[in-house]
């Protein structure tokens, strides 16, 4: 599955609308006319937080059966795939602190929207 076209194709589909999804957002902190938050973003940013956690979760399983690897090298020695879990984290941290309180918080994962790090295969 993690290595499918189709699935490929979905996670970059998934990493340009989380791109656009910043469009809804509001421009700065405390920027006055943002109206609020909306749950059809709030919906829209699970599905696609959920599709980032899945290839990470597809990824590991299929390094898990990887045994001509070492441990060290099938998980902490890939970079791309700590960057991807890290970048995962930092998303679902942002998520959290911004659906979570009543202000409007800055969303510091904007500029770290998955655009630049995500490539097809």
């Amino acid at each position: 599955m993690e290595y499918s076209p189709t699935f490929s194709n979905w996670i970059l589909v998934m990493t340009w609308l989380y791109l656009g999804l910043a469009f809804f957002e509001p421009h700065y902190f405390g920027d006055p006319t943002f109206t609020g938050k909306s749950v059809f973003c709030l919906v829209f940013e699970l599905v696609i937080l959920g599709f980032f956690l899945s290839d990470i979760l597809f990824y590991s399983v299929h390094k898990a059966t990887d045994y001509a690897l070492s441990l060290k090298q099938r998980y902490y020695g890939n970079r791309k795939f700590l960057l991807r879990v890290i970048l995962f984290l930092s998303f679902v941290v942002d998520f959290a602190i911004y659906y979570s309180t009543t202000t409007n918080p800055y969303r510091y994962t904007t500029l770290l929207r998955p655009g630049n790090v995500t490539q097809t295969k």
